[in-house]
C-alpha cells in the first residue's frame, strides 16, 4: 500500500461526503432506498489509557492533546453516539 497524504485524505472524503449529498436527493426517489452514517475521526481517548509519568518524561507536549481528546471523549461522545443511535432507530 502507498503512503497517503493528508490533503489526498481530505480530497477523497469531501468527494465521498459530495457524492452521498447528491446521492441523498436520488436516493429519495428510489423506492426502498437506504443511507449510512459516515463518522470521521472522533480521536476517542480515555486518560487510563496513558503513562503519564512516561509522557510527561518524552512526549510532553502531548499531555494537553491527552487530556483535551480525553475530556472529548466523556463529555460530547456520548450525546453523539445518542443521537446517532436515534436517527438509526428512526430509519
Amino acid at each position: 500500500m502507498t503512503n497517503r497524504s493528508r490533503r489526498y485524505f481530505v480530497k477523497e472524503a469531501a468527494g465521498a461526503a459530495a457524492a452521498c449529498v447528491i446521492g441523498q436527493t436520488r436516493a429519495e426517489e428510489v423506492k426502498g432506498s437506504f443511507s449510512f452514517i459516515l463518522v470521521g475521526d472522533l480521536h476517542f481517548d480515555k486518560l487510563e489509557h496513558h503513562d503519564f509519568n512516561w509522557l510527561a518524561e518524552h512526549h510532553p507536549g502531548d499531555l494537553s492533546q491527552i487530556k483535551n481528546y480525553s475530556d472529548l471523549t466523556t463529555k460530547t461522545m456520548p450525546g453523539l453516539f445518542a443521537a446517532l443511535k436515534a436517527h438509526i432507530i428512526t430509519l
